[in-house]
C-alpha cells in the first residue's frame, strides 16, 4: 500500500465512532473465525476420509487373507475341481487369474477361457 492510500485509509478509520469500530472489529473477527473454521473442517473431513480408506484397505486385506487360508486348506483334488492349482491361489483371490477350463474337470465346466471370480466367504 502506498503512503497516500495509507494516509487516506487511516483518516477514514479515524472518522469512525467507537461503536462503528467495535462493529467493524466484530465483523473482521467473524470473517477470520469463518476462514479458520472452514480450514479446520476441511482438515477433519480429510482425516476422516483417510481413516475410512485405511480401514477399508485393512478390511479387504483381511478378507483376502481369509480367502487364501480357506483355499489353502482345500486338497489338490478340490482345487482342481474349481479350476485352480495351489500356486494360483493368490492370483485367484486377487481376481487376476484367468484359467483354461477343461471339459471333464467338472461336470458343469463349459470349456474355453473363463475368469475365476475371487473367493469370498458368505456373510
Amino acid at each position: 500500500m502506498n503512503d497516500e492510500r495509507l494516509n487516506r485509509y487511516t483518516k477514514s478509520i479515524g472518522t469512525l465512532g467507537q461503536h462503528d469500530m467495535l462493529m467493524l472489529e466484530a465483523y473482521v473477527r467473524g470473517q477470520r473465525d469463518a476462514v479458520i473454521g472452514g480450514a479446520i473442517l476441511r482438515g477433519v473431513k480429510g482425516l476422516a476420509s483417510l481413516v475410512t480408506r485405511a480401514a477399508f484397505a485393512v478390511t479387504e486385506w483381511y478378507k483376502s487373507k481369509l480367502a487364501s487360508q480357506e483355499l489353502m486348506s482345500l486338497d489338490d483334488r478340490l482345487l482342481a475341481d474349481i479350476g485352480i492349482s495351489r500356486s494360483d491361489i493368490e492370483a485367484a483371490v486377487r481376481g487376476e487369474l484367468r484359467a483354461q477350463a477343461t471339459q471333464g474337470a467338472n461336470e458343469n465346466a463349459v470349456g474355453g477361457d473363463v475368469k475365476v471370480v475371487p473367493f469370498r466367504k458368505a456373510a
